[in-house]
């Protein structure tokens, strides 16, 4: 899933994607070793919570930087920002599901004795939502809308002189 998003969220080779996470599954075995097992629970939810906040302020910075476009240049910078918007956003929220997940998982030890099931299926059910949440977000990310995929692209002869880019 991370392959995904870094591919189709910020638009980077194969080569960088291998990389940053090469880069970052030593970074989490590093921490594992001399922090302890908890690195290996904080520092991914760390990394989509960042991964999240750059999509959102990479686009947010576009949707800015073009705010003087008109016409089909306007229109195809919605559509490059706009999904990505989407994207952080819903790894963020996916970030503060996982978050509250975890605690009720702290909690779940404690008040399994009261609520055998209780506890357990909210943090699971959580997980399930957080989930879900990413992979429709990619699945959003990776399709085209059908208003766009049926419709053939225009000639250069149809696009009026003053418009084209």
């Amino acid at each position: 899933m991370l392959v995904l998003l870094l591919r189709r969220g910020f638009a980077l080779s194969p080569g960088r994607v291998a990389a940053i996470l090469a880069l970052s599954g030593m970074g989490m075995l590093a921490a594992g070793l001399g922090i302890g097992p908890g690195a290996l629970v904080v520092l991914p939810l760390a990394l989509l919570y960042l991964l999240g906040v750059t999509l959102v302020m990479r686009a947010r910075l576009g949707m800015h930087r073009d705010s003087g476009l008109k016409g089909q240049a306007a229109a195809r910078s919605d559509q490059w920002h706009f999904p990505r918007l989407k994207l952080g956003y819903a790894l963020i929220q996916a970030g503060i599901l996982i978050a509250v997940a975890l605690v009720v998982r702290a909690f779940d030890r404690g008040a399994c004795a009261e609520l055998p099931y209780a506890a357990a299926l909210l943090w699971r059910g959580l997980g399930l939502l957080a989930t879900a949440t990413l992979v429709l977000a990619l699945l959003r990310q990776g399709m085209p809308s059908l208003a766009t995929a049926n419709r053939p692209a225009p000639d250069s002869a149809t696009i009026p002189a003053g418009s084209r880019p």
